[in-house]
């Protein structure tokens, strides 16, 4: 049986199909400013791009060379060496960036 890209996102990001396309379009479109390549993933150096941009936007002059390598290693996944928009909402669920609700796994409506 063949299964849709929403069953799996579901499956693998712990969070309803409808949430979690929302989360993987948005994080889509922001990455597309990196994807050099354009294979719809970021390999390591478009993510420290990524990562450096976004420290920057925060006025944080970190290392941001060690900071991207963290992330991208704590991010992807399946270690095939490249980022996916999926691995990245993922990540950000696992850590509590994006809200989800404790018995549910459900992200949270504003507040709620």
């Amino acid at each position: 049986m063949k299964k849709t890209m929403s069953a799996v996102l579901t499956l693998v990001i712990g969070v309803s199909a409808a949430q979690a396309l929302t989360e993987v379009q948005k994080k889509t479109d922001y990455i597309r400013r990196f994807d050099k390549d354009g294979d719809g993933k970021l390999n390591l150096a478009e993510y420290t791009e990524m990562t450096r941009t976004q420290l920057a936007e925060q006025n944080n002059a970190s290392d941001y060379k060690t900071i991207a390598a963290e992330r991208f290693k704590d991010t992807d996944a399946d270690n095939d060496g490249s980022v996916t928009p999926e691995e990245i909402v993922q990540r950000l669920v696992r850590l509590g960036l994006i809200s989800a609700d404790a018995d549910t796994g459900l992200p949270k409506k504003n507040g709620q």
